[in-house]
């Protein structure tokens, strides 16, 4: 019966204390949140001298809080007692029946204490489950909460079909170019180089955001078709509010289209970089060399430091520079690289080897250090790979009794070493972010600028990159990327140029001047909700949009695509003439640059 009486209570209580919990919940939540963002703004509390008030904001809120959970504490209280109320209940009740048959003997004393023990055992012990049980209960609305974001629907699906569809017309794109003869090796482009960046049927729009749930979104696109070959710079134009930051991260594919696609050939790298300064509270060097963890190359990250005017980051970064130089172990060096770089030194170097397979040996040390190209983005070139292997295989065999015992000796003697700096790397040892404060705001989104060229993709997006610059330093700035576009990465070794990717940059100008640096422009006509590509002479102060002058640049865009197409059937039959048929005129997808 106790049992029973137990399990009843709790299933009638148990929707009591559920509503009484549903009260503080959001509070604490409100609570937590006003502390976190205190302490993230004090500065512009402080500036503006609203301390006071955020304090009686705070007493306000932790006042609202205690009182929603005087109705929690009561129920809780009730509950509690039932059980405990409970066993004393159950002996009154068994004393009152039972105590004239002891006396009487029909009842042994033994028998009596023995029962009154079992109940006020009994009322214990289900008491405590009874407590358990509560606690679970209040529980069930965390849960619950969490249940319904763990199955929220996710941007997996939606990345799947992407990926799919860009490896479908990436593929497409592919045979196309293979039908194309293989360009001169001065000119550092394969034909995959050829397959343009295109805009196919490109709609967007956002979600309703109205209160009633209804209307339009404050950012739409319709059927936008464009195309741009690699290794451009475009600048993308329109006046405040016309949607350039959207329209980039369409580009970057943060956020997706609606409707439409955008190819984006699938070996190519996508970075894209906000106006906003982010930081990690890490070291300085750990911030540079977020994007490329194995960076090892301190001479050119010294030499970028140098050119972008960043003397407070490289007075902060010299313990790290000066230790990449002697080849000491520091920060952003894996210690995997780290030991396999130490264990190919020691590995000794028999007399016998030949100029020929030393340059290998040497080549195989930079690969097996972490300062292969690869790393950069950059082609490896196959016929260097395979003669290093042959040269190196066979090297080995030769020599292979001679260094079979010191390689033995080195790992034995790195193990050790190599497990504790794993050890090591795995901690942050410098809990001191007072550097941060240290700098200027635009040190700050210099950091986070040079960040993404150490990373070094092949399609670079640039949110407003110029804004938080002067004049002088927007016209650096502007000089750095467009030197990062020609030499396909900045402080990459110039002999390895046509081993590299052409890059691409896609960034917002502050002014008609900056846009005059780029190859390609490209107009949000927010009013028509397009993008369209124009001229550098129809480029407007303000970036402001005249639809008359587009129709006139349509309009010569037409005749000289017109004089174009003759032209090239002209070239093709004198092609076909001469080779027999054998070249096929190669038509990338989308529609032409300009």
């Amino acid at each position: 019966v106790m049992p029973a009486m137990m399990l009843v209570w709790g299933c009638l209580r148990s929707k009591a204390l559920s509503e009484a919990s549903e009260f503080a919940g959001p509070l604490k939540k409100v609570l937590i949140d006003l502390t976190t963002e205190t302490c993230a703004k004090y500065r512009l509390i402080a500036d503006y001298a609203q301390r006071p008030q955020m304090n009686d904001l705070f007493q306000r809120r932790a006042e609202e809080l205690r009182r929603s959970l005087i109705p929690e504490v009561q129920v809780e209280l009730n509950n509690n007692y039932f059980p405990k109320w409970l066993g004393p209940c159950f002996n009154a009740v068994y004393i009152t029946i039972t105590a004239r048959s002891v006396l009487v003997g029909d009842v042994s004393l033994g028998v009596f204490l023995a029962t009154l023990s079992v109940f006020s055992e009994v009322s214990s012990d289900f008491g405590s489950l009874y407590e358990q049980i509560m606690d679970i209960n209040t529980r069930l609305d965390a849960l619950k909460t969490l249940t319904k974001y763990f199955n929220m629907e996710t941007e997996v699906l939606l990345l799947k079909d992407m990926n799919r569809t860009r490896r479908k017309a990436t593929k497409a794109a592919w045979i196309d170019a293979l039908r194309q003869p293989e360009l001169p090796p001065e000119t550092g482009l394969l034909r995959s180089d050829l397959i343009p960046i295109t805009l196919n049927n490109l709609c967007f729009r956002y979600p309703p955001h109205t209160l009633d749930g209804v209307g339009p979104g404050r950012f739409e696109l319709k059927n936008v078709n464009l195309s741009v070959m690699q290794g451009k710079m475009v600048a993308i134009v329109g006046p405040h509010g016309s949607g350039k930051g959207t329209f980039l991260r369409l580009l970057s594919q943060t956020i997706f289209p609606t409707e439409g696609f955008i190819l984006l050939p699938m070996h190519l790298r996508v970075l894209f970089v906000s106006q906003l300064p982010v930081l990690f509270d890490r070291s300085p060097w750990y911030n540079l060399v977020f994007g490329r963890p194995d960076f090892n190359d301190a001479a050119a990250l010294e030499t970028l430091l140098t050119e972008f005017e960043m003397a407070m980051t490289l007075a902060l970064v010299r313990d790290e520079i000066e230790a990449g130089k002697k080849g000491r172990p520091k920060k952003g060096v894996s210690a995997s690289a780290l030991a396999a770089s130490i264990a190919q030194a020691a590995k000794p170097v028999p007399q016998r080897l030949s100029r020929s397979a030393d340059g290998a040996g040497a080549r195989s040390l930079a690969r097996v250090a972490g300062v292969d190209a690869s790393a950069r983005g950059d082609y490896v070139e196959l016929k260097e790979q395979r003669e290093a292997a042959v040269s190196d295989s066979d090297e080995g065999e030769l020599c292979e009794d001679e260094v079979e015992d010191n390689n033995e000796s080195a790992q034995g003697m790195l193990q050790a070493y190599c497990s504790a700096y794993n050890e090591q790397q795995t901690v942050e040892l410098d809990e001191d972010h007072s550097w941060q404060g240290m700098l200027s705001y635009t040190e700050q989104v210099k950091i986070c600028l040079l960040r993404a060229l150490l990373m070094n993709p092949e399609v670079l997006v640039l949110h407003r990159p110029f804004h938080n610059y002067d004049v002088y330093m927007q016209q650096k700035v502007l000089e750095m990327l467009v030197k990062h576009k020609e030499e396909r990465g900045l402080g990459q070794p110039k002999a390895s140029w046509r081993y590299r990717r052409p890059r691409t940059i896609f960034f917002t100008p502050e002014s008609v001047e900056q846009a005059k640096y780029a190859d390609v422009i490209w107009q949000i006509d927010k009013e028509h909700k397009q993008v369209v590509e124009i001229s550098f002479e129809e480029l407007q102060h303000g970036f402001t949009f005249s639809r008359e002058c587009v129709k006139q640049s349509e309009f010569k865009r037409k005749l000289r695509g017109d004089w174009q197409g003759h032209h090239v059937i002209d070239h093709q039959k004198a092609v076909d003439k001469t080779t027999g048929g054998k070249l096929q005129p190669f038509s990338p997808p989308g529609l032409p640059s300009r």
